[in-house]
């Protein structure tokens, strides 16, 4: 579908989302309604982000009940996902935490946002094979202002008041820093984490590093301790796979079409998105 036709079809997603997102006729087969409905934050940098018609690629996305546009390697997938499948598209975007719960109840029919199949995650819902795979390295975003900016290692953060984004497996790692007792809780968000860093609320946040590069050339108060190689991580939490409500032939699907993209062309496909997301 090209770019005319995508952004055309604006009008179409809006009537769509006021049937009710993920409406389909058939509990066992979400797309018995004729639309593929993919949920994701459009605020996770190079996986999804929110832009405008200006700013967009061509591969830029409607965003369902909004006049805004989602973008990045996420929306270049549902696309090429839901045209293999003979279907229209919807992106919705939704909080971080509401995913889950909206493939569970059916208000969407899928998540494509970079999530990691965890076991927690495989006792909730149903995850494709992975459509991204990489050897994913884990960083701290701190103020540039910061006593922490010099760190190098796990040692060097001891006592620093670090959080992470909720609903994520970066919380579990928190426990691999000897943070201070009285760190914050959990963040929502990025956006929140970002704000909370520049203000000194907190010291840093835990972020893959393609989205801290991301964060850091839009936030030039921040920058980046590279702990990578000292974060120890589960197979589970290096892979991204397509999250889907247990007990449908959604996977089946998704896992066919998912089996015409190549490796080659999925990391040219995010290799596009990172460079653009930092322009």
């Amino acid at each position: 579908m090209n770019r005319v036709m995508r952004l055309g079809s604006l009008a179409l997603v809006g009537v769509i989302g006021l049937t009710g997102c993920g409406s389909s006729t058939d509990s066992n087969d979400p797309l018995a309604d004729g639309v593929l409905t993919v949920g994701m934050e459009a605020d996770y940098a190079p996986y999804n982000w929110t832009t405008n018609e200006a700013n967009a690629s061509e591969y830029a996305y409607p965003i369902s009940g909004s006049d805004a546009l989602a973008d990045g390697y996420d929306v270049r997938m549902a696309e090429a996902l839901a045209d293999e499948l003979g279907v229209e598209l919807e992106i919705v975007k939704m909080s971080w935490d509401g995913l889950i719960p909206g493939v569970q109840s059916g208000s969407i029919d899928a998540i494509i946002a970079g999530m990691s199949p965890t076991e927690e995650r495989l006792q909730q819902i149903d995850f494709t094979d992975a459509y991204h795979e990489d050897d994913i390295d884990l960083v701290v975003v701190v103020n540039k202002d910061s006593g922490y900016a010099d760190a190098t290692s796990l040692d060097d953060l001891a006592g620093a008041n670090i959080s992470a984004q909720t609903g994520t497996f970066h919380t579990d790692l928190l426990d691999q820093i000897d943070i201070a007792d009285d760190s914050t809780a959990p963040l929502p968000d990025f956006a929140s984490l970002i704000q909370a860093t520049a203000s000194g609320s907190i010291d840093g946040y835990i972020a893959e590093s393609a989205t801290a590069e991301v964060q850091v050339a839009n936030n030039p108060d921040l920058t980046i301790v590279d702990v990578s190689d000292e974060f120890v991580l589960d197979p589970s939490q290096t892979t991204s796979a397509i999250g889907v409500k247990k007990d449908t032939g959604l996977v089946d699907d998704l896992n066919g079409a998912l089996g015409t993209i190549d490796n080659d062309t999925r990391n040219e496909w995010m290799a596009e998105a990172s460079a653009m997301s930092q322009e």
